[in-house]
């Protein structure tokens, strides 16, 4: 911080010391300013002066009509701090809406932080446009830059604020901050207009405008800032410039060492020709890096590629060597300086006389004056003739004679060179979209059909066409190297497209190209199998006359990873070996058929036949014996001792059915034989008497229609008394 210190203020006093020297009798830095119309109430009405914030969105050439909000005190909470340097706790609810038709305009006090913040957090909370009331009496103004990155508080990401500010801001005196705050506090409307309408002077037909800037690109935000502003306004400045709407002009600051410096190890890293134009080291490192001499050299070259161009009546050039000049060479490839610049210009155009070029840098090391830096140090001093002030910040654009305010985009700065073209004199580029937008007038230029393809990479392939790594953007262009080609987009090299396996994602796939052609095609092609019988199935076993053949031990093998497909060799199943040569398990012995009847078959083991045991001839294999073992064969002749139980169960019982159903038909039979022979037999007993009483004129009836059994017969027969009874 020390050495930081030091060497801002031995920059002050350069600066200083060169004001004095070129103008000894004035050295001014004029705050631009707008103006601030107070509407209401009446007893304020007026016009007050106000210097423009250098962040933001700055409204060149119009006007916003709004109603003033003040925190704490017409704000929707009283406990809202004044000085607004934090976050409000209610975000777009701190405050009311303005009344219709109104934007919203928030004031806070100036103190206890910096601008950016103030105008941030004012942003946050809804306000439409920012009014910092300055806390001390004067009758000057100060103006609100964007600072850098406080390095005591890495948490406090400033630049970043800066950037994301689209609201317009402006600083008033203290007394027109008390006299706004007061009729605020008597609980008064305050409406007014803020006006940038005469912000930038617009006398005649044509802008003159400059931008004041530094080929450094290692500074941080700042130079990421100023190099994407270059590249998004190109298009529109070689469109203005080409249709005589304006006169630009490229500018660079540097300062000279004081004699009594000159050989302190400052000036000697920072400075060319003898102490007499410097700039600050890159990387504030004095001891290894670019240096600010080096920063120095390449402002010098690029002030002599305007007047080169500007000489043949293209002053646009200029934006393109810078564009690409900022995309090729940069200090973070360490291709920052000569080299890389002479080779964008060579391919800035075909007749680009280089050695112009060098004779213009001439010898920076030589101890002499430079007359393309004396004139830029003449120019950085403000003019009191014109209104002009110094110019002391990087990067700074000069339209008229006025220094712009705001933050630096192509949108931006187009609204405020077009407040500079007198009544109906705007060109068209300034009615287009929303006052230009990003890519305002950049379709009509584009880098890539120029003869150099913007410094990009290019070839022409004889028979197939033009390539080129030259990408139109909207707002400018950028280097990429073409499909097929792979680099920076600065440089290009044929693709090996076969160096990813993943173009060929099939098993058996092969990535093939066209070695050493421009575009290195690369096509996909399937590997041929390597076990065929015209390749011999790669002299894997056989053995023809048990079955095996050179189809069952020959095996293609998939490419695994980066190996390419390949096949091996394999014996078969019931055979040892390495593939190619292979013994048959029965003969190696390492089959073991323990059965008496069992032998160990040769030729492989298939589905028809899955072991290698099996039964010797006359004899079958038994259910559920495992081949090979004990009593796994059996006779055929003995096949039904060893059928199945259960079918020779079912026979038993069906024959034993048979027999007893035969044998019981048979008892019926005979039973019933006897039986007949015995009625017959009773019968015959009877059929005498019958006979008998059928002679006696019929008086006896026949002892069945009455009903008697044997014992009444017999009592019939014996009892003579029952006899003479009847």
């Amino acid at each position: 911080l020390v050495a930081m210190a030091r060497l801002a203020l031995l920059l002050a006093a350069l600066l200083a010391a060169c004001a004095a020297r070129l103008r000894p009798t004035r050295a001014t830095f004029l705050v631009e300013t707008n103006s601030l119309k107070v509407n209401f109430p009446i007893e304020l009405r007026g016009a007050y002066a106000a210097s423009i914030g250098n962040f933001g969105r700055t409204f060149y050439g119009g006007t916003l009509s709004g109603q003033l909000f003040y925190p704490g005190v017409n704000s929707l909470h009283t406990t809202d701090s004044p000085w607004g340097c934090e976050p409000f706790h209610y975000g777009q609810d701190t405050f009311p809406p303005a009344q219709r038709g109104m934007a919203r305009v928030v004031v806070v006090d100036r103190g206890d932080c910096y601008f950016v913040e103030k105008v941030y957090y004012a942003q946050q909370a809804g306000a439409e446009a920012v009014i910092v009331a300055d806390d001390v009496e004067s009758d000057t103004f100060v103006m609100m830059d964007t600072p850098q990155d406080d390095p005591r508080n890495p948490d406090k990401h400033l630049s970043e604020l800066a950037a994301n500010i689209t609201v317009p801001s402006m600083l008033v005196l203290k007394s027109t901050g008390d006299m706004l705050k007061d009729a605020l506090r008597d609980g008064k409307d305050v409406l007014m207009t803020l006006d940038w309408t005469d912000s930038v002077p617009h006398p005649d037909a044509r802008v003159e405008w400059e931008l004041w800037s530094n080929s450094n690109d290692a500074c941080g935000a700042k130079c990421d800032a100023q190099k994407t502003f270059v590249q998004n306004f190109g298009g529109i400045a070689r469109v203005l410039e080409r249709g005589g709407y304006t006169r630009f002009t490229p500018h660079y600051i540097t300062w000279f060492c004081p004699e009594e410096y000159r050989s302190s190890t400052e000036c000697l890293s920072e400075c060319i020709a003898g102490g007499r134009y410097c700039s600050p080291d890159p990387d504030d490192n004095l001891r290894e890096g670019y240096e600010g001499k080096d920063v120095v050299v390449e402002n010098l070259r690029q002030l002599c590629v305007f007047r080169q161009a500007n000489a043949t009546g293209e002053p646009w050039l200029w934006w393109s060597y810078v564009t690409q000049f900022g995309v090729v060479c940069t200090m973070a490839d360490n291709t920052y300086g000569e080299q890389c610049a002479e080779r964008v210009l060579s391919n800035l155009s075909p007749d680009w006389d280089l050695q112009a070029t060098r004779d213009c840098v001439g010898d920076p090391t030589a101890d002499r004056p430079i007359a393309v830096l004396d004139a830029e140090q003449q120019a950085q001093v403000g003019d009191d003739a014109t209104g002009r002030g110094d110019v002391t910040i990087l990067p700074t654009v000069v339209i008229n004679n006025a220094q712009y305010r705001g933050s630096l985009t192509a949108n931006n700065l187009l609204r405020a060179i077009c407040a500079g073209f007198e009544e109906h004199a705007m060109p068209d580029i300034c009615s287009t979209g929303s006052q230009g937008g990003e890519s305002a007038g950049s379709s009509a230029i584009n880098e890539c059909y120029s003869s150099n393809h913007g410094g990009c990479w290019h070839t022409e392939v004889p028979g197939v066409g033009n390539f080129s790594a030259c990408k139109d953007t909207p707002s400018s262009y950028t280097c990429e190297c073409p499909e097929h080609f792979e680099g920076d987009g600065r440089t290009c090299a044929p693709k090996d497209e076969c160096s990813n396996l993943q173009m060929c994602s099939c098993s058996r796939c092969r990535c093939e190209s066209v070695p050493g052609g421009p575009l290195n095609p690369a096509f996909c092609t399937t590997e041929p199998l390597h076990c065929t019988a015209a390749a011999g199935y790669q002299g894997c076993f056989t053995d023809h006359a048990n079955g095996v053949h050179g189809n069952m031990t020959c095996v293609d093998v998939d490419r695994v990873g980066s190996a390419p497909p390949t096949s091996r060799c394999e014996c078969p199943r019931g055979y040892e070996g390495d593939g190619v040569s292979c013994v048959d398990s029965c003969d190696s012995g390492a089959v073991e058929c323990k059965c008496k009847h069992c032998e160990c078959y040769a030729g492989p083991i298939t589905m028809e036949r899955p072991s290698k045991c099996g039964c010797k001839k006359g004899y079958l294999r038994a259910e559920g014996v495992a081949a090979g073992e004990e009593g796994s064969c059996v006779s055929a002749g003995g096949a039904s001792g060893g059928a199945d139980m259960g079918t020779l169960v079912l026979i038993v019982c069906v024959s034993v059915g048979l027999a007893g159903a035969m044998g019981f038909g048979f008892y019926k039979m005979r039973l019933r034989r006897e039986m007949d022979g015995e009625i017959r037999s009773i019968m015959s007993q009877y059929m005498p008497l019958e006979n008998q009483q059928q002679q006696n004129g019929g008086m006896m009836v026949g002892r069945t229609q009455f009903g008697l059994d044997d014992d009444d017969d017999d009592q019939l027969a014996g009892g003579g008394v029952g006899g003479g009874a009847l």
